[in-house]
């Protein structure tokens, strides 16, 4: 078993790289973690079938742009401080699913958008026979 030791002031040194406010931490967790997409509009002329679609779009939307805080606030400022492997153990993946969600998202968007969703159903099935749902 590997000693444990106290790092709390190496701790402290770690995130001085990280040039933030006081409160800009807890701005950053409430934006990985807020779930405020707005509802689906309640009228005679949204139906069921817009209503899912526009959840499949922000639902996707939300997942990506969690990705990307993730790499942006958390992998990148830990690259200086970490060797390989463990970004390896702690981010396994981490570039290759964002770049598939980026481009799945920007696929969901353009099948949605201009006829009201005639290609979605393809744009799942290519992800899923190519492999690419699950990096």
């Amino acid at each position: 078993a590997l000693p444990i030791y106290d790092t709390v002031e190496e701790d402290d040194e770690l995130y001085d790289c990280v040039q933030m406010d006081e409160d800009e931490g807890d701005e950053i967790y409430e934006d990985l973690m807020k779930t405020d997409i707005p509802p689906c509009q309640k009228t005679a002329e949204v139906d069921m079938r817009g209503c899912c679609l526009q959840e499949i779009q922000q639902t996707e939307e939300k997942y990506t742009n969690t990705l990307e805080s993730i790499y942006q606030y958390f992998m990148k400022p830990l690259q200086r401080f970490l060797n390989a492997k463990d970004m390896g153990d702690i981010f396994m993946n981490m570039e290759d699913l964002l770049k598939v969600h980026r481009q799945f998202c920007e696929e969901v968007k353009k099948s949605i958008a201009p006829n009201g969703c005639q290609g979605l159903y393809m744009v799942f099935l290519d992800y899923m026979v190519t492999g690419r749902a699950h990096v």
